[in-house]
């Protein structure tokens, strides 16, 4: 991993403190190559644990709003929320669950396998 320098570390971690986070992981790669990675402050409310590079955060269910947004950006291009997922995704188990079925939860789909 080539690191250009202290001038990273310097800005992301004046953007972690500035902005009272925690804790922030930042990366930077070129297709199939990490040049820069690096964490700054900690990774629990304790503050006892360093965040390093690949620490895991729970991200909770934040991801479920821009999930949503995004699917809806699509409908307005004109995505069919009614049309079967499997089209789209011809792993997923059931040939009948829609994208509607998913964002409703109603899928019938195990929540983690």
């Amino acid at each position: 991993m080539t690191v250009q320098g202290d001038s990273w570390n310097a800005s992301a971690q004046t953007v972690q403190q500035e902005s009272e986070l925690p804790s922030l992981s930042v990366a930077i790669e070129r297709p199939g190559e990490p040049v820069w990675a690096e964490a700054f402050g900690t990774a629990d409310r304790n503050g006892s644990v360093r965040a390093e590079p690949d620490t895991l955060y729970r991200v909770a269910s934040i991801t479920k709003l821009f999930t949503a947004t995004a699917i809806m950006l699509l409908v307005e291009r004109g995505h069919d929320l009614d049309r079967p997922v499997a089209e789209i995704l011809p792993d997923l188990p059931s040939g009948r669950v829609t994208t509607r079925h998913l964002l409703c939860h109603g899928s019938g789909l195990q929540r983690e396998t």
